[in-house]
């Protein structure tokens, strides 16, 4: 064998390895970047899974006709996913600069629910407007009229 033919074949197989090596390290950069992304779209997606329950917990309490009290506290635990939401409704704060809006009321989700990270705790505020029984049945009838006949 000739020591020039040696040289050549070792020097492909470095060259090779060289490759190699600086392959593997941009695909481990690319790999760790795809990881972290791939994390936070799981962890916002349950986030917002979370937001979705504890709006729709305004919906059923308002089909519950648990809206018709100024003042309430609501609980309720949802299996999927596992949290527990508790709907709050009371009286604007009178410090507040929404306070000279009279019946008017503040509500407010609280989620709470645990995952691998621990205990959390997230919050959704909704402002409604009650007005008196008699006012809003006349609301409702002037809503009526004005709704195509197909709609009544």
């Amino acid at each position: 064998m000739n020591c020039k033919d040696y040289l050549k074949q070792g020097s492909i197989f470095l060259e090779t390895m060289l490759a190699l090596a600086v392959l593997a390290l941009i695909l481990s950069a690319v790999f760790a970047l795809q990881l972290s992304v791939f994390q936070r779209v799981v962890t916002n997606t349950y986030r917002f899974s979370r937001f979705v329950a504890m709006g729709s917990v305004f919906q059923e309490a308002l089909q519950d006709r648990v809206f018709e009290k100024k003042i309430m506290h609501y609980e309720k635990k949802i299996e999927d996913p596992e949290q527990i939401i508790i709907l709050d409704r009371e009286p604007v704060n009178a410090k507040s600069s929404l306070a000279r809006f009279k019946k008017l009321y503040i509500q407010k989700a609280l989620g709470q629910w645990n995952d691998t990270k621990g205990n959390h705790q997230e919050v959704v505020v909704d402002f409604v407007f009650i007005p008196e029984k008699k006012k809003r049945d006349e609301l409702e009838e002037q809503h009526n009229k004005q709704l195509p006949k197909g709609l009544q």
